[in-house]
Parts: C-alpha cells; sequence; structure tokens
C-alpha cells in the first residue's frame, strides 16, 4: 500500500470547521478510520498515512483529497 504525507493543520480545519469531532467522521467513514487514527491524523503523529485512509478521510469530510495532502 502506497503511503502519502497529510498535512494536520488542513485535517483540524477541515474537522473544525464543519464542528465534527473523530467519532463523528468514524461513523461517516463507515468504519473505515477509527477516531484514533483520525486524531493522530490531526496531530500529525505520523509524517505518512496509507493513501486509502486519506481518501477516506476526505471523503467523510466531502473535500477533494488534494485539499488534505501534505506538500
Amino acid at each position: 500500500m502506497a503511503h502519502v504525507t497529510y498535512d494536520p493543520k488542513k485535517i483540524r480545519t477541515a474537522i473544525r470547521g464543519r464542528g465534527l469531532t473523530a467519532n463523528d467522521i468514524s461513523r461517516r467513514s463507515r468504519g473505515a478510520l477509527s477516531p484514533n487514527v483520525i486524531r493522530n491524523m490531526e496531530t500529525g503523529l505520523n509524517k505518512t498515512v496509507q493513501e486509502a485512509k486519506l481518501e477516506a478521510l476526505a471523503r467523510a469530510l466531502y473535500v477533494p483529497v488534494d485539499d488534505l495532502r501534505g506538500e
């Protein structure tokens, strides 16, 4: 599986701007993302994530995946 970089600040902004919690997003992702994975992405715990997880997050937030990618 391919790993991609992401921008924790962009993720936090997208989540907070929608007034969602990690649990809300986990439900929206239909189990593709656990609340812990979402929190880790918000805080930037890891530098990369599986591409499928970033895509699942983008779908749950209704944003293009490129809006969440890092540089």
